[in-house]
């Protein structure tokens, strides 16, 4: 039976390492090449019909009409290259000015109806920071999109999110929420020792999490956000490990965790208040100035189970095995 502790010889064993990846491979739970390119695809098809109703609203709104191109940020799982295949892709759709959030739920609602399979908005009240439009396209892809304006008539192709004073120039609230979304996926991306141990201790994780059914914001357990952030600190606290052993390390640690105490990645004065306006069982930031607490939905009962879960498998020495 393979065990954790057959992953935890470090970097320099690099068939152990390679066989973590393998062994995660071979689950048959991620996407492949080929799977990425059909993604790809579906979100080239929802860019054009974005595209369409963009140019229709300049017309309607009476703006100088220029080539209109949406702009899409992609974050979450398919941004860290972690996306399991039943996975949705969790896009930023940036917008000039002259469209608000208000277009955006409403008249691109119905823009979308038509042309997709499936289309509802999803509201703060099942787990989520802001709105959001959750689309699932004809070849059955599904997407979640935000929203986040900025302050100029056309969004410039490859668009890049200004860290400096990026507080102002999104000053609404689903903006900031939606752009603090980007940036804190850039940063872990950025500041990682190796992306490639985040990602395959990441990947470890999150079926974990999923096989054990401690996996669900909505319902008050983990989520993609909070095990990317968590797996991230530990890489920050074992920079030079391999994969394996932060796997190890992630349950070590959070096993014993005290979670009245944040976990943060970085520190932002603005975290305090997060801390003292909210009454969450766990706390998980977020890495931007807006500070989020990632596992806001969490309440007792979902923290003592998810606790029992994490020392029952650091317990069991097993999780490598168990995740499959």
């Amino acid at each position: 039976m393979t065990t954790v502790g057959d992953y935890m010889n470090g970097d320099a064993d690099i068939g152990k390492f390679l066989s973590l990846e393998e062994t995660l491979t071979n689950t048959g739970n991620f996407e492949t090449v080929s799977d990425m390119v059909k993604r790809r695809y579906s979100l080239t098809a929802l860019q054009k019909i974005t595209n369409t109703w963009l140019q229709k609203e300049a017309v309607r709104k009476g703006v100088r009409f220029l080539l209109y191109k949406a702009r899409f940020l992609i974050i979450g799982s398919c941004r860290l290259g972690v996306t399991l295949k039943d996975s949705d892709m969790d896009i930023v759709f940036v917008a000039p000015q002259w469209i608000s959030e208000y277009d955006f739920l409403n008249s691109f609602y119905h823009e979308l109806m038509d042309k997709v399979e499936c289309l509802i908005t999803v509201n703060e009240q099942y787990g989520y920071m802001c709105k959001i439009l959750r689309v699932k396209m004809l070849n059955g892809y599904r997407f979640d999109i935000l929203f986040a304006s900025v302050p100029d008539d056309n969004v410039p192709r490859g668009y890049k999110v200004p860290e400096k004073d990026s507080d102002l120039i999104f000053a609404s609230c689903s903006s900031s929420i939606s752009i603090g979304a980007v940036l804190t996926t850039s940063y872990m991306l950025n500041m990682v020792y190796s992306r490639r141990v985040f990602r395959t201790a990441l990947k470890a994780i999150r079926l974990w999490a999923k096989s054990h059914d401690v996996y669900s914001g909505p319902l008050g357990y983990f989520n993609g956000v909070s095990l990317a952030l968590m797996t991230f600190r530990i890489c920050q606290l074992y920079p030079k490990e391999s994969a394996g052993v932060i796997v190890y390390h992630f349950f070590r640690i959070y096993s014993q965790w005290e979670w009245e105490n944040p976990i943060r990645i970085c520190s932002y004065l603005s975290d305090f208040d997060e801390l003292e306006n909210s009454n969450c069982s766990m706390y998980v930031f977020t890495a931007c100035k807006w500070i989020k607490n990632a596992l806001k939905n969490v309440e007792p009962q979902g923290s003592k189970i998810i606790s029992f879960a994490i020392k029952k498998d650091l317990n069991s020495l097993s999780i490598c095995l168990k995740i499959i």
